[in-house]
């Protein structure tokens, strides 16, 4: 059977797919972390955890304008900043981040380029070995917590990020770019 040629931007080879895929994947990862975990977190920290988790989580969100990539964000932002907060480091964030990037990568790869039939068994595949090794670590955990370790109490703190003003500013701006692009602007 004849498939028609993708029309897809990926490259179906070489080094232009090796580039895609550093500055589709491994680039956002490290840099979105290091940005939203790392500096806000960190620049948040003062106004306590959940702005801390909260506060980069809704930046991130808003940063992505099309409504669906909204609500996953804002999910992945909140995943990643307890993540980050509990492990007290963004490095298993930048991992996740890359595993999740490279997921939708090697997605879009295989709907273009690989045979038919294939593209879909071998991304349910990967979207569901994620969670199921994350269940299997999980259960093999220590119960235990390290002493430097608190829990989160959601909502504490977090309404505080509203008496930084250069939150405030970035909120705004990037809540007007997401309503002007939902509104077909």
């Amino acid at each position: 059977l004849d498939r028609p040629a993708p029309t897809g931007s990926l490259p179906q080879g070489g080094m232009a797919l090796v580039l895609a895929l550093v500055t589709s994947c491994l680039l956002p990862a490290v840099l979105e972390e290091w940005l939203f975990r790392g500096v806000m977190g960190g620049l948040l920290a003062p106004f306590g955890g959940s702005a801390a988790v909260v506060g980069p989580a809704v930046l991130f969100a808003l940063l992505h304008s099309e409504p669906g990539q909204c609500l996953t964000a804002l999910v992945c932002g909140l995943v990643l900043g307890l993540l980050a907060r509990k492990s007290g480091s963004i490095l298993p964030g930048m991992a996740l981040h890359f595993a999740n990037n490279l997921l939708a990568f090697t997605s879009m790869y295989l709907t273009q380029y690989a045979p038919e039939g294939v593209a879909v068994p071998v991304s349910l595949a990967m979207m569901l070995g994620g969670p199921v090794w994350g269940v299997w670590a999980l259960a093999r955990r220590r119960k235990a917590r390290p002493g430097w370790e608190k829990p989160l109490r959601p909502g504490r703190g977090a309404w505080q990020l509203l008496l930084c003003p250069a939150y405030d500013v970035v909120l705004l701006a990037l809540a007007a770019r997401l309503a002007w692009n939902w509104m077909g602007g």
